[in-house]
């Protein structure tokens, strides 16, 4: 029972999952990959039935792409880039996709990777961007999409909550005699990790909205509310 529910998450999860195996050559450097698990959003990645993916080597798989196999290497075989405790995009030859990547490490040598495809912002940025360098001849047009920019800069991303740059600046103004007493709430979401490590990041992504949610929902309209790390935030209150 416990299996099949696992079974049912990892299909019905729109966050790609490959548990690998790193195979170790004879000089103790790692050398290739083999595919052991995979779920439906790497199959439609891939183009293969997950029976057709699991058992083969990277290098067999991409036995006609040596360049995606060598940035495949280059990605998950480099212990500099597989810090389990950090997130990192890449683009993804193989995939022709932006994904925010996720390494867990299990057992020695065992990988488990999570995928997470943002693709859609990363065009919608550089549509932005393209669009800002159109228009830099109109001080109107150009003075609009850099306010624009800079709101974004202070916001959260995921929760549309204010970021740490935003805390800082409210922090500044209110660090004034007139708005004394101020309070201060510090809070952090328990289990986001756990959430993280075995639901997908979909999941953690949804705890995350879920809280700022209740945040919004439960401080002052004036008040300042900002996700100041991955699962930490901080409120001002004047």
């Amino acid at each position: 029972m416990k299996d099949h529910f696992y079974k049912q998450v990892q299909n019905n999860s729109p966050v790609g999952l490959i548990y690998q195996k790193i195979i170790i050559g004879e000089n103790g450097i790692p050398e290739d990959f083999e595919f052991l698990v995979v779920n439906k959003v790497v199959e439609t990645l891939m183009g293969r039935s997950a029976n057709q993916i699991k058992g083969l080597r990277a290098s067999q798989f991409f036995s006609d792409d040596q360049e995606s196999f060598f940035q495949w290497y280059e990605e998950f075989a480099n212990p500099s880039h597989c810090d389990s405790d950090k997130q990192k995009t890449v683009f993804l030859k193989p995939f022709k996709r932006w994904f925010r990547i996720k390494i867990v490490q299990g057992e020695k040598n065992y990988w488990t990777i999570f995928l997470t495809d943002i693709s859609d912002e990363v065009v919608k940025i550089n549509q932005l961007e393209a669009e800002l360098q159109y228009f830099s001849k109109s001080a109107e047009v150009r003075q609009k999409k850099e306010e624009e920019l800079r709101v974004l800069s202070y916001r959260d991303a995921l929760t549309g909550l204010g970021n740490r740059r935003h805390y800082d600046k409210e922090l500044r103004k209110l660090d004034r005699e007139s708005y004394y007493p101020i309070t201060l709430i510090m809070a952090d979401v328990n289990g986001l990790k756990l959430a993280n490590d075995g639901f997908g990041h979909e999941a953690g992504d949804a705890l995350l909205l879920k809280f700022a949610a209740v945040l919004k929902a439960e401080c002052p309209d004036d008040a300042c509310i900002a996700r100041v790390g991955g699962d930490e935030f901080l409120i001002l209150l004047s």
